[in-house]
């Protein structure tokens, strides 16, 4: 008679984007894996460090020209002192629990290699338009599934979207100096959104683009600056 196996409940993770710049992560594996995971967090400003005895060229190279700190050695639990951030990307299970073990004893994230029941963090699928982040997770059931949704959203959002996001941030800016009542920068920014902004910007046109966002903010801002001028009417 076979043993009944008891459903394992899906973790659910806490979405979140993390400020890392300047802050030790440690990646211990010297794989393709751990370079990709390298590069994220080089992409974030963070301060990395690689522990591995073996890595790939591009690791390799990226320490060469002084971009990450790279110990060819093998782990030790003492490598992993003081890191903000600990991936554990090698191709041994054992050891990438180890690791994860380790990391959370120092009270340190960790990402571990296809040990979601290890990490307390998963990396998602990311599509990057400049400063807009389009992150996808199943939570680590279907990495895949992921990777796919990720290229299928790439094919409708494309770098337009980055300076879109230049022009909505500009246009926050300047609207919280010359704008007092949050409502009022609210409908300003729901209204350049709903505008032909982006299109304007999809196909190149510049100028035009940073008209209609100039004549939107005048429009906005100019109704709640203009003062009410007395009359024998009341304002009107």
């Amino acid at each position: 008679m076979r043993a009944r196996v008891s459903p394992v409940k899906p973790i659910t993770f806490y979405p979140v984007n993390l400020n890392l710049a300047g802050r030790k992560c440690v990646v211990v594996g010297g794989g393709k894996v751990a370079e990709r995971k390298v590069r994220s967090l080089l992409s974030a400003s963070a301060d990395v460090i690689v522990v591995s005895p073996k890595v790939t060229r591009g690791i390799d190279s990226l320490s060469k020209r002084g971009r990450i700190s790279l110990k060819k050695v093998r782990y030790d639990r003492r490598s992993i002192r003081g890191a903000w951030v600990v991936i554990a990307a090698t191709d041994d299970a054992a050891l990438n629990e180890k690791v994860a073990a380790d990391a959370a004893r120092s009270c340190a994230l960790v990402n571990a290699v296809d040990l979601p029941e290890a990490c307390t963090f998963i990396v998602p699928a990311v599509l990057r338009r400049g400063s807009l982040s389009i992150c996808i997770s199943t939570d680590g059931q279907s990495p895949l599934l992921a990777r796919v949704l990720k290229e299928r959203c790439s094919e409708c959002i494309g770098q337009e979207y980055a300076a879109l996001v230049r022009a909505l941030g500009a246009a926050r800016r300047t609207a919280k100096v010359r704008a007092a009542e949050s409502r009022v920068r609210t409908s300003l920014y729901e209204s350049l959104i709903r505008s032909p902004l982006l299109d304007l910007l999809r196909n190149g046109k510049e100028k035009e683009a940073r008209e209609l966002v100039r004549e939107t903010i005048d429009r906005y801002t100019l109704r709640i600056a203009a003062p009410c001028v007395p009359s024998t009417g009341g304002c009107k």
